[in-house]
């Protein structure tokens, strides 16, 4: 994944994206990441979901982010 400034990315199952989707309780992969690109493996086979914040509600970031998925 690349972005072109520091942001958070949330790395979610199905049942913690929808959790997220409705602001309750959520569990993730991922963080605040200053460098880019990253790259990251799904833990476990399955849907995964990625959400990049783009910062505070009244003060939101420009983020903009590519992915490229490739299989071993």
């Amino acid at each position: 994944m690349h972005f072109n400034q520091p942001c958070k990315v949330l790395i979610l199952n199905s049942h913690n994206y929808k959790l997220y989707k409705e602001h309750i309780t959520f569990s993730y992969y991922g963080g605040i990441f200053e460098k880019s690109p990253y790259e990251f493996e799904a833990a476990k086979d399955g849907l995964w979901h990625i959400a990049i914040e783009r910062g505070g509600y009244f003060n939101p970031k420009n983020i903009m982010a590519s992915f490229t998925q490739s299989f071993d």
